[in-house]
C-alpha cells in the first residue's frame, strides 16, 4: 500500500495510490472526488482510491470511507499518541470477534488508523512549527 495525503479545498484525503477501485469505492482524480469506478475508457491506474477523509468547512461525509481523526484540539495542544492509541482500541475492537479473519483484518485496520493518523498529526505539527 503506497498511501498519500491530500489537502482538498472540502477534505483532507487520505489516498492509496495502488489500490484497485471497484464499485461503490470513492476515488480521487485530478482534484475531485466522485464515487464509484472511473468512467469506461480510462485507466484506473490514474484514480486514487479514498481509504479515510476528515471533512472541512460543513462538508458532507463520504459515505462508507473511514473518517480521519480531528488531531489539532487547540493552538498549542495536539493528540498524544496514548490518545490514538486509545481511540482506535475503542474503533477497531477485536475481542468480541470469533471469525478469526474477521478479527485479522480488524487489526489490520486498527494499524492503519494508528500509523495513518500519527503520520497525519506529525505532518500536520511539522508544517505549523515552519
Amino acid at each position: 500500500m503506497k498511501t498519500k495525503l491530500i489537502n482538498h479545498p472540502q477534505y483532507l484525503l487520505l489516498v492509496d495510490l495502488e489500490a484497485k477501485i471497484k464499485e461503490g469505492d470513492w476515488y480521487y482524480y485530478n482534484g475531485t472526488i466522485r464515487k464509484h469506478v472511473a468512467p469506461k475508457g480510462y485507466s484506473t491506474d490514474l484514480f486514487s482510491k479514498v481509504i479515510a477523509h476528515l471533512p472541512k468547512l460543513n462538508a458532507p461525509k463520504l459515505e462508507g470511507v473511514d473518517l480521519l481523526p480531528d488531531l489539532y484540539m487547540s493552538e498549542q495542544e495536539w493528540v498524544s499518541d496514548e490518545e490514538i492509541e486509545s481511540k482506535a482500541e475503542k474503533t477497531y475492537q477485536t475481542t468480541s470477534m470469533s471469525n478469526q479473519i474477521h478479527r485479522e483484518n480488524m487489526e489490520i485496520d486498527r494499524q492503519i488508523f494508528i500509523d495513518g493518523a500519527k503520520w497525519m498529526r506529525d505532518k500536520l505539527l511539522n508544517k505549523s512549527n515552519q
